[in-house]
């Protein structure tokens, strides 16, 4: 698929009609999202046949993008039933298959669930025998975790049904190094809620096994280049330098539009 054909499929999803300043909700455009999962595709290889992840996923156009661009399988996560609920509606109008929605708060610090990882852990690989007939699926959540973590390049034959109930706090670690790919916008932070952008890119990358693509401030580069190599751990690329331009979205935006220097920063999780 080329790149004007993705970007032009993408205009077609719906945004959100009513946004949420507590959750920072923009739109990520369809030129941003097709330019960012078409590089992803030709240039690294990480979406064709990969788990990918969506996280923070809004209306669902990086997942929507990456099943046009034969992603094997995808799973959106957002705090938002709203968000959600809109995602569902576009994957629908889509026709679009393999792709799950997982309700659930990715901002839980890991020490405060870290109790709870090995069991979450041992869900994910106990859960072949449920499948399989073992036992019963005591829980939703985890039958998605199931079918997820099974597929292979094209292997999924029918994709588990949506989930829009809020898993407890923590239960994203379940799906710790799942995903081949992890894409993000994630909120900037403002004031009132500042750190939340680096909260994110903590999650994503705890989810990745392979590659995580995440936009932020340029501003920020410098600083999110020295917490990825002495925290993280992980190597950090720009891949693009972009402006994302901000529609007025709330009712204290002065300006009809604010352009933003933004990175498109590559996080390459393969070696941890």
């Amino acid at each position: 698929m080329r790149l004007k054909e993705l970007e032009g499929i993408l205009q077609q999803v719906e945004t959100f009609q009513s946004p949420k300043v507590q959750l920072e909700q923009y739109a990520t455009s369809a030129q941003l999202a097709s330019h960012i999962v078409y590089t992803a595709e030709n240039s690294f290889g990480d979406v064709s046949g990969k788990l990918v992840g969506d996280l923070g996923c809004g209306s669902g156009v990086f997942a929507i993008g990456a099943r046009c661009l034969e992603a094997g399988y995808c799973v959106g996560f957002d705090i938002d039933e709203d968000a959600l609920a809109l995602a569902r509606q576009n994957l629908s109008d889509f026709d679009m298959d393999r792709v799950d929605l997982v309700r659930c708060d990715v901002t839980v610090d890991t020490a405060e669930v870290d109790d709870d990882v090995s069991d979450s852990e041992d869900d994910v690989s106990d859960s072949e025998d449920e499948a399989s007939g073992g036992g019963q699926n005591s829980s939703t959540s985890s039958a998605h975790a199931t079918e997820s973590e099974e597929i292979g390049v094209g292997q999924a034959e029918s994709p588990p049904p949506t989930s829009s109930s809020l898993e407890a706090p923590g239960q994203w670690c379940r799906w710790r190094k799942q995903f081949d790919t992890v894409f993000l916008n994630p909120p900037f932070g403002t004031k009132a809620n500042a750190g939340i952008d680096v909260a994110f890119l903590k999650r994503a990358v705890q989810l990745s096994r392979g590659a995580v693509y995440s936009l932020h401030k340029t501003a920020t580069r410098k600083h999110l280049m020295q917490l990825a190599e002495t925290q993280l751990c992980v190597r950090c690329e720009v891949v693009a330098e972009l402006r994302f331009d901000l529609p007025k979205t709330y009712k204290f935006h002065r300006k009809k539009s604010v352009d933003v220097a933004v990175d498109l920063l590559r996080f390459d999780c393969s070696a941890r």
